[in-house]
């Protein structure tokens, strides 16, 4: 059994691609990384050699082939479970935050394209941009005030939904977005990307 292939985009800018990548990271799995430049000619042709959704990240596992971010992350935590919680209903509400970052704050993801190296961008703080940020602002602040006695991450151990205070796989690429365009960063704002800024995994 030869070392499971993730097919990514470019990590500074797939938040996507980033997310199957970190969490594959955490779980220290020697995996190959295949890169390709999307939209570019022939992108798509070469993604079809992999998946039939033609979209990135794609990890094949010998001849287990598994797409999209959420599904990946799910098959690798019937294998890990411990990147779930423990308690049921802990790993219900991660589940909910992980799906809410990887369908919803499309104001984020339009006004604030993740660039892991830019900084120093400016952008129009919109009512859309404004509640996605309180969005994560909230998200950040009750799970930490919930689990700050259990430990460092959002639930007190790394889950999936990790994001706010060291390596985040489904939120980490909002932080990424707040790091860039920096939008009049509230003190909870700061807090959160500062902690992001600080994180060897991020700078990597």
């Amino acid at each position: 059994m030869g070392k499971p292939k993730l097919i990514i985009g470019n990590k500074n800018y797939s938040s996507w691609s980033l997310r199957a990548w970190l969490i594959l990271s955490k779980l220290g799995i020697e995996f190959e990384e295949v890169p390709i430049l999307l939209f570019t000619e022939g992108y798509k042709e070469e993604l079809l050699r992999y998946s039939p959704a033609g979209k990135v990240p794609i990890y094949i596992e010998d001849e287990l082939v598994v797409w999209d971010t959420l599904a990946i992350a799910e098959y690798l935590a019937e294998k890990y479970p411990k990147l779930w919680s423990s308690n049921v209903k802990q790993r219900a509400e991660a589940r909910s935050i992980s799906a809410e970052m990887h369908s919803g704050f499309f104001a984020l993801r339009g006004s604030m394209p993740m660039n892991c190296r830019a900084k120093g961008r400016e952008v129009m703080l919109t009512a859309e941009l404004r509640d996605d940020i309180q969005r994560i602002k909230d998200i950040w602040t009750k799970c930490r005030n919930e689990n700050a006695e259990a430990g460092s991450w959002l639930f007190g151990s790394f889950t999936i939904a990790e994001g706010a205070t060291r390596n985040s796989c489904f939120l980490k690429s909002a932080i990424a977005s707040l790091l860039v365009f920096d939008p009049q960063r509230s003190p909870q704002v700061a807090l959160i990307t500062s902690k992001q800024e600080k994180n060897g995994s991020f700078k990597r």
